[in-house]
């Protein structure tokens, strides 16, 4: 899979890796949450749009994520929302003294 975002967790306790998925071989987009070590703990899949980055509010309590979409989990990986988008979004970044 090509990875297109890394970002680690406030916390330093884990880190998330977003990637473009692999067709060849049918692995759909995802979100892959890694501890500080690199050991899988979790994957969220997403198919369709590559997911192209993501990040951790201030508090460390939602991840933001970009793709066909702006979706925003929360540390466990539940989506807690989606928005819509006219294209194909790539740059994210939370305010900083916010933390939603």
């Amino acid at each position: 899979c090509l990875l297109l975002g890394v970002e680690w967790h406030p916390t330093g306790d884990f880190f998330t890796i977003s990637d473009y998925g692999n067709p060849d071989t049918g692995d759909p987009p995802s979100i892959q949450f890694r501890s500080r070590y690199g050991t899988l703990q979790r994957t969220i899949e997403r198919p369709g749009a590559e997911i192209r980055n993501v990040r951790w509010n201030i508090a460390g309590d939602r991840l933001a994520a970009t793709a066909d979409a702006l979706v925003i989990y929360d540390e466990t990986g539940k989506m807690l929302g989606e928005t819509d988008a006219a294209a194909d979004l790539w740059g994210l970044a939370w305010s900083p003294g916010r933390s939603l």
